[in-house]
């Protein structure tokens, strides 16, 4: 047996990272809200979550979710810049290269105004919000 610290510690990969699997994940969402027709605020658990591309049909949803996986990479991750990279991964092949780019720009700009990147800039640049240096 392989020693889960070992399996999980360094693994990158993100389930959302195509639109395939992000589809087919919204199919089994619909499947299951269809079958279970679970109520806006119920709790939608998902073990091994990954990004949580599986609970977002739920969370559009009005439901309440709660991602959980043991890859430390992928759980220390900012779910809003991984959404954000992934649609715009996912849209920057659809156009011409400056097309593309102003589109990524687009999402680049919007974590900006989110301060998602706030504190590792900070980190990077030796410096604390708020602190003159």
């Amino acid at each position: 047996m392989i020693d889960p610290a070992i399996l999980w510690k360094d693994y990158t990969y993100h389930s959302g990272q195509t639109q395939a699997i992000v589809k087919h994940f919204e199919s089994v969402a619909g499947a299951i809200l269809e079958r279970y027709h679970p109520a806006a605020g119920d709790l939608v658990v998902d073990i091994g979550s990954n990004d949580g591309s599986l609970l977002r049909p739920f969370q559009r949803a009005g439901m309440r979710v709660l991602g959980v996986d043991p890859a430390e990479q992928i759980a220390a991750k900012s779910p809003t810049v991984i959404r954000a990279a992934k649609e715009s991964l996912n849209g920057i092949d659809l156009w011409d290269v400056k097309r593309s780019y102003r589109f990524e720009q687009g999402f680049t700009f919007e974590l900006n105004l989110a301060g998602v990147s706030d504190e590792h800039r900070d980190a990077f640049a030796g410096t604390k919000k708020g602190s003159e240096k």
